[in-house]
């Protein structure tokens, strides 16, 4: 399974995971360099990030920051985020325990990895989304990785992987705060910039990565809304969860059998969300990311949680609290874009995206 995730993306995807991960990415190799090791908590936690090899994470544009609606600058003219083929779900996705969270790598029909691995005849044996769809010539912009733009964001960019960081409990766990409420849950959906042909050429540019960050949230109506679920297709995350059992050991990795599209991920209105400009969250912190923070949340359910929970990391220990505390804004302009949709808003539509709650936003300017 290794070998074959390796041959499909061509290196590609396990660079990224180191960029935003376990290990150092240096922007003048490209390979990875596991010369310093970091953690999230101890002699090697956050807070000695800069002291172990990582300057850039003292910078002033650093991620994560408090999303404060009441202190954010209303957006009305943005406009509304452009996703293009995230309703498609990947041709392979494969989950990964990297020790310090846990990594979902999609190959997409029509991706350049994918076209590598066709060529090897690799993807003989791969089930696809229906059949005949290996006959199937896709035109742009549906073939290929999904591309989101718009939104006030410096280009179009394209969909690399996605990762996830939780809490020890229900009360912790998301990277960003709203109002210093922290979520149990986020999710990054990292991008590249198309107009950067490679990774390292992406991490020197200001311009050179965008992620989505999706908040989620657990409910008390969550019996209520499993009957409402049942009517539509199932959350995304669920589908996910089968894989994220596999991949308790260090270093495990697992096929989803059935993998979502990434609008099933995200919450049913992406029209309100806060942007800003900011780093990476893991070292080396480089500051090249525009920010994209969902304002609406998507549900996840206690079982969910506690599979992420029984992931073990280095020495076996429980992976829990992945995240870094709150950066300072340092007079960066936050942008937040309000918005409905169109139609009802009942927490699902018919796209099939996963239920969502919405979050009680304290200005009511905004």
């Amino acid at each position: 399974m290794h070998d074959m995730r390796a041959a499909l993306t061509g290196g590609l995807l396990l660079l990224l995971s180191g960029a935003v991960h376990a290990h150092t990415w240096d922007r003048g190799d490209n390979e990875l360099l596991k010369t310093t090791e970091w953690s999230y908590e101890g002699a090697n936690g956050p807070a000695f990030w800069t002291s172990i090899g990582f300057p850039e994470c003292g910078g002033r544009r650093q991620s994560p920051i408090d999303l404060d609606p009441c202190d954010a600058t209303p957006a009305r003219t943005l406009t509304p985020l452009t996703l293009r083929g995230f309703n498609r779900p990947p041709l392979y996705l494969e989950a990964e325990n990297d020790a310090v969270t846990a990594v979902f790598e999609p190959v997409w029909r029509g991706s350049e990895p994918e076209l590598r691995a066709q060529d090897r005849g690799l993807l003989d044996n791969l089930k696809l989304p229906f059949p005949g769809m290996d006959k199937l010539k896709l035109p742009l912009p549906l073939a290929g990785a999904p591309r989101v733009s718009g939104g006030g964001l410096p280009g179009t960019f394209s969909v690399f992987q996605f990762h996830l960081h939780w809490g020890a409990n229900d009360s912790v766990g998301s990277e960003h705060t709203i109002q210093g409420r922290r979520f149990p849950l986020e999710m990054h959906i990292v991008c590249k910039n198309v107009k950067y042909r490679t990774l390292e050429e992406a991490l020197r540019n200001v311009d050179g990565i965008a992620v989505l960050a999706v908040l989620f949230e657990t409910t008390s109506q969550r019996a209520s809304a499993r009957s409402l679920s049942g009517l539509f297709s199932s959350r995304g995350i669920i589908q996910l969860t089968p894989a994220l059992s596999r991949v308790r050991p260090l270093g495990a990795e697992a096929e989803v059998a059935s993998p979502p599209s990434m609008l099933q991920l995200m919450p049913v209105n992406t029209n309100r969300y806060f942007s800003y400009s900011g780093s990476l969250t893991t070292p080396g912190c480089y500051e090249v990311v525009t920010w994209i923070v969902f304002a609406e949340t998507v549900r996840v359910v206690d079982v969910e949680l506690n599979i992420l929970r029984s992931l073990r990391g280095n020495n076996a220990a429980p992976i829990v609290n992945n995240f870094r505390p709150a950066q300072r804004r340092n007079g960066r302009i936050l942008r937040y874009r309000g918005g409905m949709m169109k139609g009802l808003n009942m927490g699902f539509d018919m796209g099939f995206r996963g239920l969502g709650l919405g979050l009680g936003l304290g200005c009511s300017r905004l």
